[in-house]
């Protein structure tokens, strides 16, 4: 998330330097924020990224308290990682 869309726009730049022009990055409005987001197609297909998210997927699951959000990122973990264990 950034709070200048000029600074999204750079990192928006410097994905598809890395991956290609052909690289699906989004952009998102969230409030006075914009979220660059990368889909999930993306994510699982490039490893150096895969392993990028997973230990945030993990910060994230110690952190939340909700069940149903649990239940999304323990699938989202056994999809990038099938070596996990609940």
């Amino acid at each position: 998330m950034r709070y200048n869309e000029v600074d999204a726009h750079k990192i928006i730049k410097q994905l598809k330097q890395i991956y290609g022009e052909d690289f699906d990055v989004r952009k998102r409005r969230a409030e006075k924020c914009v979220k660059v987001v990368i889909p999930w197609d993306e994510v699982r297909a490039r490893e150096d990224i895969k392993m990028s998210v997973i230990p945030k997927l993990y910060e994230m699951l110690n952190r939340t308290k909700n069940e149903k959000r649990k239940e999304r990122i323990i699938r989202a973990l056994t999809e990038l990682y099938p070596n996990y264990k609940v």
